[in-house]
């Protein structure tokens, strides 16, 4: 079993949200960093396992919460869910972030240098808006739930030393009914294997999400898209399986 235990800092986000409504119809179109200054970096804790059956097969975990906020004054009326916020209002802006990871993986070459495996699994992400003046005047929060199944790749190549080289790439595209949405979440990093149970690394992380759905659970569109890096420290508990 391994705990990689890390600092994941956001370098960069860009978040398009528009949130539409039976009453209203289509809601406005906004980019949440610069419409309504919600945060465009920040840093947050994560924390990822594996759990290994043998060689070649294992259960991977990932789970972060990310939490940003911003307030400005409006220069237009906009039109989100149920609310309007009227011209110049001063309004604040919450967006959380919630994301659970979890897949079976497959290792289906092994070599002495490098491996590389198979993956599917669920990457799920939660998403929470609230949005209120600051008179306390007009209030729309929403919460949807995005379980997405995904597939990819992971791998690791020995540079040197006690060196490796570690990447895994995540994706996720359908086109059917109300819902039409594709996900890609790719990471590639350097680890130095410092003692046979313990090892320190550093990653670069880049997620793309789009989505658009039109039922009940959630009816909009949300555009996500962020670069980070990850530095972290890894510990192995039982039995090694290099």
């Amino acid at each position: 079993m391994e705990v990689r235990l890390g600092s994941q800092t956001f370098t960069s986000f860009t978040t398009r949200l528009r949130l539409d409504s039976e009453t209203l119809g289509v809601g406005t179109e906004l980019e949440l960093e610069d419409d309504l200054a919600v945060d465009d970096k920040t840093g947050v804790g994560r924390l990822d396992g594996v759990l290994r059956f043998g060689r070649r097969h294992g259960l991977t975990m990932s789970y972060y919460d990310i939490n940003r906020e911003g307030t400005r004054n409006i220069s237009r009326e906009i039109h989100v869910g149920d609310s309007v916020f009227p011209i110049n209002a001063a309004v604040t802006t919450e967006f959380e972030q919630e994301i659970v990871k979890a897949a079976y993986r497959f290792r289906f070459m092994d070599k002495d240098r490098g491996n590389l495996a198979f993956s599917a699994g669920l990457h799920v992400m939660t998403f929470r808006t609230l949005m209120r003046t600051q008179n306390g005047m007009t209030t729309e929060q929403n919460e949807t739930t995005a379980p997405l199944p995904v597939i990819g790749l992971q791998g690791a190549y020995k540079l040197g030393g006690k060196w490796n080289l570690n990447g895994s790439v995540e994706i996720f595209d359908v086109q059917t009914g109300d819902l039409q949405g594709t996900f890609s979440d790719f990471i590639v990093g350097v680890e130095h294997q410092t003692f046979d149970h313990f090892a320190f690394g550093f990653a670069l992380n880049r997620l793309g999400l789009g989505f658009e759905a039109g039922d009940d659970d959630f009816s909009g569109r949300l555009d996500i898209d962020f670069d980070a890096g990850l530095l972290y420290v890894k510990g192995r508990f039982g039995q090694i399986n290099r």
